[in-house]
This record gives C-alpha cells, structure tokens and sequence, in this order.
C-alpha cells in the first residue's frame, strides 16, 4: 500500500491510498470545447467513482461515494443537463448502475475486481491454513517414514 500526501484534501494529514485512476480529456474543436473525466479513489476514507462528460452545453456526471468507511451503503448522484437524481443505495445497485452505463467501464473493471479479490482472499487465507497443515503432517509422516526403514544399498555395491 503506498502512501501520499494528500495536504489539500486531508487537512495536511497523511492519507493511505489503495487505489487511484484519474483520467482527464479536454480538446476544443471548431470553438467547442469538450471534457471528460474519469476518476476512481480507494482509500482509507471509503471507495468512491466519478464520471463527468461536457460537450459544449450538454453535461453528464455520475459520482458515487461510501457513506461510511466498512459500509454497504452509497450515495449516488446523476446528473444529466438539468436533471438532478441523489440517493443513498447499496453497493450492489451501484454495480447495476454501473452496468446499465457503458461509459462507466473503468469503475465496473476496478469494483470487480476489489469484490473478487476480497471474497478469494477471505477464502483463500481460509484453503491456505489448511494447506499448510495437511503439508506439514505429510512432512512429518514421510520423515518416520524413512527413519524406520533401513537404507537400501546401492547396486553397485552389492555387484562387488
């Protein structure tokens, strides 16, 4: 886990990052100036994902932040021109939103992937424990196993 410095947003204190992705696009063609962002954060803070997109007058943002660090719960908010959508859902409505959105690839790809890894790794710390016991019991039985047998002469030696 690396750590940054984060003094502007976390009032000159240390801050632990797990997970950063930050994308910006701007390009102004013909006078019409176009922007889009893309940013995931995972930290000690909660996880949290936006999107913006403006295309001259037209805006799109999606955002999504933890409530709480260790929660379920997230608070969404939509904004498509004037229209404004805020709630408070579980996680698993943000991967449906997320989904129903293809624009939001980068967030479906990390959030996927921090859900498979903490589900195998609870499992995987679990398969791993037992392993090790079973290895070392086998270690130990193969280990008396060669004590009590007599060593077997090579057949040269016994050739002579």
């Amino acid at each position: 886990m690396a750590e940054y410095e984060l003094s502007r947003m976390n009032d000159g204190k240390k801050s632990t990052l797990k997970y950063l992705h930050n994308t910006v696009v701007e390009s102004v063609v013909d006078g019409k100036h176009s922007k889009v962002e893309e940013s995931v954060i995972d930290g000690e803070r909660g996880s949290s994902f936006k999107y913006f997109k403006k295309d001259g007058d037209k805006i799109f943002k999606v955002s999504a932040h933890q409530e709480e660090k260790g929660k379920d719960s997230f608070k969404l908010v939509i904004i498509e021109g004037e229209k404004r959508d805020e709630k408070v859902v579980k996680f698993a409505d943000v991967i449906k939103e997320i989904k129903s959105r293809k624009e939001l690839g980068f967030a479906l790809k990390y959030f996927e992937k921090e859900v498979k890894m903490s589900r195998s790794s609870s499992k995987h710390s679990q398969k791993r424990s037992s392993k090790k016991s079973s290895k070392k019991a086998s270690k130990k039985s193969s280990k008396k196993a060669s004590k009590k047998s007599p060593k077997k002469s090579s057949r040269k030696s016994s050739r002579k």
